[in-house]
């Protein structure tokens, strides 16, 4: 993501969507305040505000809702956190909505005290979680500066009331701090304008970046720390044990990777050894932690029905083994480790939703690490099996680790025997173990001093059958139940029981000194070497508040917060890369100047290169072209650093440079200002987006691309209108066949000759009848002709050649195109005496003016050139073969219309038609076979006028609507931007011998075809058949053929 704005109080991220491309977008606002989280009160207070608030904006919102829009509210230790995703279009209304409801609202006597006790229900049910989850929860506890535990806020619940809680909600938003990520379907401006919303809606001060709540991270000291506390719930006989182990600073690359490496090697043998084969607790898993701005931890959990001292041991027992483990891995078991890491990191995003979380994540943390999964991919590709041990022996490694910590965070079942202070200063840990798990088989209640002198009596040598023989015969005596002691003995004697594992972790651990056979435990491990602690120091005044050493030189505390408040904190996370502002704006003027700005200079574009279609998401691009393009050698150049922050972003004397020398271009290009007056000369009804007029159907007639006319038929009398036309026309096709009966065996195919001579007929024959009204469509008159309403005035010559239905069910049709069509619409409305047919008549006769000598002077300028280029002939003979073109046009024409002339006065004319054929020298029985002699001469000759045409359309078309030179050709969605599209129906198929010399055929690989197709989209024709196709088509097939991509913006090159 780009960082769009960053001021005091003010952090603004924006990414476009380039991935999914769906019309959705999403919105994360973090609002900062140090009131939210500062004190147990402040955060039941906060938790009451998100859920009567939540409640009161479930039924404002649930339209939204059922739209397709989303929205959450949550509390979080810096503030407080909104989410709003879904469909772009409405999502800046929505995000107001919430805003205002969050500044203004006032809390109201039901909610409160429904919710109050809500939230009293949860910190009382919370106390009877599972030990894991209580063991996870001190753990936070001990590694993070400001965490409040359910016992604090049940402790300050008395203190909640309503006007508190109203007065606290009020005082929330004086000083906030703004941090803002908007991504999807949106543009830069879109952002900007969200922004400066949430600031207007909030009316809050900045607050300063000295006053901001980070979430910091507690700073362990090198050595072994246990914190033991008990289950508050008396009834659950489980325990629980969480140890992690300390290794290097978040923000070291190289050993995060080394971390997720070594937590994805360790999980399953972990699992496999303490929950599958020693059967210690259901729950047992790994995991790595990474705390913000400090240590990076190995976490090992198991929750158990054993006392929790065996478990550690088993746990430490566990660690010291391991690195066997990792020195025997072959090189193929740690290359399938290490893919399946990659496979993780690579994972692709499935939605918006999932983009947005990934980047919202690095943006709170404070590091903006937005690259981490290449860094993170890097680093992978690198690391070995060595790198692993290394690691290993330097953090983890009891034997080898000089500066080893490790915190324990142990919970207690109050259904164990959970030894005192004393005991704990007195006996290690291996000796309180064995002890818990004789008392867990039912041995009668030995003492933890006597199972203390019986683990001291144990020799290295000693062998595990040797030692249990002992160990039954020193402190298992029978007492009053002989049958309860026989079994206790029976069951630790088993091979698999906890008590056999004590005791031969007891031998491993029991060193001796060869003078005097005392035990000598391990040194403690302080500030990276082995010394003992020296009186008076630091560590050994941690028992002034109540820390316990132990004899295996680990600092076992009860009271978590006491010794929490001697750690020290991390300081705030530092960037990884330099946070520049896109948008530096520092004032409230400069935010009015900023779209002012940007519509002079698409305005400014658009004049230079004629594109109407210029918009701000590519200001910069079109900018970049048109400079690179006119100030090519005239050592004028951009700004340094616009490529990155682009025209806004930089300095207000740079901007206005900009502007200022492409206004330059301007005015010392004159082709540019030959364009502009051509432009400026056209008349307006070129440019015009409303109708032309309606007549008395209703139906509105729109003047586009200069020289079309459309008519738009509502819904209601375009069903009634092609009902009846497709009846009309069933019944001509029938008696139609009928006439043709006769000729069929000398005809063309039926299917053919009926589409054929249809088009024809009806592009011949004027009504001139008076139609009858509309009858109900549903039931008409049997084998009688529903008539169309109209007016008492003739019809069109031609019937609309394109026609489409929008999605509202109006009817579009082009009417116009040629000097004939215009001539006739003209006279359709000439005797009319309506008000608004009259209107309509006085426009598009001054249209059809101009229309009608522009068109013929296009005709005889393409007839000229025809004479002149055709293979460089002479005039002479150029006009012999235009003479015999159109004597063959006419005989092929005559020979179309010989099956049919007797339906419409075809008789006189087939007459005459056949006059002209002897005349010519041919027979009327050979004339089926002339057009096909002659239709190769034919159809070159109309090849070369087509080329011809389409050179003299484009001319035409650069110089009176000045062509975009630099960017996208125009298309239709443009000129029709408030007017419905040109109808992209196909036309019909092209027949030889019926095509005027106004006529073209389309043929594109889009798979649009048709006779007089034209979308409005560029469009170019073969010199070889004459066959039209899209521009953009061409050059993608082009460019597919020699092996080049080419977009739309690529066209001018």
């Amino acid at each position: 993501p780009t960082l769009l704005r960053l001021a005091e109080g003010l952090e603004l991220w924006f990414k476009q969507d380039d991935r999914f491309f769906l019309p959705r977008g999403e919105v994360r606002i973090n609002i900062e305040n140090p009131r939210a989280y500062e004190s147990p009160l402040s955060s039941i207070f906060s938790q009451l505000f998100v859920l009567v608030l939540k409640d009161s904006l479930s039924e404002i919102t649930y339209d939204a809702q059922v739209a397709g829009l989303w929205f959450d509210i949550h509390e979080s230790v810096d503030g407080f956190n909104i989410s709003v995703d879904g469909f772009n279009d409405k999502l800046p209304q929505l995000l107001r909505i919430l805003l205002t409801t969050i500044k203004n609202y006032k809390v109201d006597d039901t909610q409160f005290e429904v919710y109050s006790r809500e939230v009293r229900k949860k910190l009382d049910n919370a106390r009877h979680a599972e030990p894991y989850n209580h063991v996870q929860t001190n753990t936070h506890y001990l590694n993070y500066a400001t965490v409040w535990r359910y016992s604090d806020k049940l402790s300050a619940f008395s203190l909640v009331s309503k006007p508190r809680l109203q007065k606290f909600i009020d005082l929330l938003f004086e000083q906030t701090r703004i941090q803002m990520i908007v991504m999807g379907n949106f543009a830069e401006q879109d952002a900007l304008d969200m922004t400066d919303m949430v600031i207007d809606v909030l009316g809050s001060k900045p607050l300063p970046d000295y006053a901001r709540q980070w979430s910091r991270a507690l700073l362990h000291n090198p050595g072994s720390y246990v914190h033991y506390d008990t289950m508050p719930e008396d009834a659950n006989v489980n325990s629980s044990i969480d140890m992690s182990i300390y290794t290097g600073l978040t923000q070291n690359d190289w050993e995060r990777v080394v971390l997720d490496l070594t937590h994805i090697i360790i999980q399953e043998p972990f699992f496999d050894q303490l929950r599958t084969k020693e059967q210690l607790g259901y729950i047992t898993y790994s995991s790595d932690r990474k705390y913000s701005d400090g240590y990076m931890t190995l976490r090992l959990l198991v929750q158990s029905e054993a006392n929790p001292a065996y478990v550690s041991q088993r746990i430490s027992h566990f660690v010291r083994g391991f690195r066997k483990r990792l020195v025997d891995m072959t090189q193929e078991e740690f290359e399938r480790y290490a893919n399946s890491l990659k496979v993780k990191r690579e994972e692709k995003l499935k939605n918006l939703y999932g983009e947005t979380s990934r980047y919202w994540t690095h943006v709170c943390s404070g590091y903006y690490l937005f690259d981490k999964i290449d860094r993170d991919l890097a680093n992978l590709a690198i690391v070995g099996k060595d790198d692993i041990v290394a690691f290993w022996d330097k953090y983890v490694n009891p034997a080898t680790a000089q500066s080893l910590t490790t915190l324990t965070a142990a919970i207690w079942s109050t259904k164990l025997v959970q030894p005192s202070d004393e005991d704990l200063a007195k006996y290690p840990e291996i000796s309180i173990a064995l002890h818990g798990c004789l008392l867990r088989d039912g041995v009668s209640e030995p003492t933890l001093e006597a199972v203390d002198a019986f683990v001291r009596s144990l020799a290295p040598g000693d062998t595990e059958d040797e030692a249990l023989a002992r160990m039954v015969k020193a402190l298992c005596q029978p007492g009053e139940d002989a049958e309860k002691s026989a079994k206790a003995v029976e069951k630790i004697s088993e091979p698999a029981s906890y008590v056999r594992t004590a005791l031969s972790m007891a031998i491993e651990q029991a060193p001796r000194d060869q003078c005097n056979g005392d035990l000598v435990r391990p040194p403690v491990v302080t500030n990276g070497k082995a010394n003992e602690p020296a009186v008076g120091g630091a560590k050994s005044s941690l028992k002034n508040i109540g820390v316990i050493k132990t004899p295996d030189g680990a600092w076992v505390f009860r009271e978590a917060s006491t010794f929490k408040a001697t750690l020290c904190q991390s300081g705030a996370p530092i960037p990884t890369r330099p946070l520049v502002p896109k948008y530096n704006l520092t004032d409230q003027d400069d935010v009015r100047e900023q779209p002012l700005l940007r519509q002079i200079i698409k305005r400014v574009l658009r004049t230079l290169t004629g594109n109407r279609s210029i918009d701000d998401g590519r200001l910069d691009a079109y900018i970049s072209r048109a400079w690179l393009k006119y100030m090519e050698g005239t050592g004028v150049e951009l700004p340094a650093g616009f490529e990155t922050l682009g025209l806004l972003g930089l300095g207000a004397g740079e901007r206005t440079r900009v502007v200022l020398e492409t206004c330059e271009m301007i005015m010392c290009r004159p082709d540019n200002l030959r364009a502009i007056g051509c432009v400026a000369s056209v008349d307006p009804l070129e440019y015009r987006m409303e109708p032309v007029g309606v007549d008395d159907m209703r139906r509105r007639y729109w003047l586009l691309c200069g020289t079309r006319l459309y008519r738009e038929t509502p819904r209601a009398m375009a069903d009634l209108l092609l009902a009846a036309e497709e009846r009309n026309n069933d019944e001509e096709n029938q008696s139609m066949d009928v006439c043709s009966q006769p000729e069929k065996e000398e005809a063309v195919e039926p299917s053919q000759s009926n589409d054929a001579m249809g088009l024809r007929r009806r592009s011949t024959r004027i009504v001139k009848q008076k139609p009858k009204p509309v009858e109900a469509p549903a039931s008409p008159p049997p084998k009688a002709r529903t008539k169309l309403p109209s007016r008492e005035a003739v019809e069109l010559a031609d019937p609309p050649r394109h026609r489409m239905r929008e999605e509202d069910g109006d009817l579009w049709e082009l009417l116009c195109t040629t000097s004939r069509e215009w001539t006739d619409i003209t006279d359709l409305f000439c005797r009319s005496k309506s008000r608004a047919e009259r209107s309509l008549f006085r426009a598009l006769e001054e249209a059809s003016s101009r229309i009608v000598h522009e068109l013929s002077a296009a005709a005889r300028h393409r007839h000229m050139q025809e004479a002149l280029t055709v293979r460089k002939r002479s005039s002479r003979i150029a006009m012999l073969e235009s003479k015999h073109e159109f004597d063959m046009r006419q005989l092929a024409e005559a020979e179309a219309l010989a099956a049919y002339g007797d339906d419409f006065g075809g008789r006189r004319q087939s007459k005459r038609l056949r006059g002209r054929m002897d005349a010519s020298g041919v027979s009327s029985d050979d004339s089926h076979g002339l057009p096909s002699v002659c239709t190769r001469d034919i159809r070159a000759q109309r090849r070369e006028q087509a080329r011809l045409a389409a050179l003299d359309h484009e001319e035409a078309e650069l110089a009176i609507r000045n062509v975009d030179e630099l960017g996208d050709p125009p298309t239709s969605a443009e000129t029709l931007t408030r007017s419905s599209p040109e109808p992209e129906v196909p036309g019909p198929a092209p027949v030889d011998g019926l095509m005027d010399d106004e006529d073209w055929m389309f043929n594109c690989s889009c798979g649009k075809v048709g006779l007089n197709y034209d979308d409005g989209r560029a469009m170019t024709a073969c010199e070889k058949c004459a066959v039209w196709r899209h521009l953009g088509c061409a050059l993608r097939a082009e460019a597919q053929r020699i092996g080049r991509t080419i977009e739309e913006d690529d066209w001018d090159s």
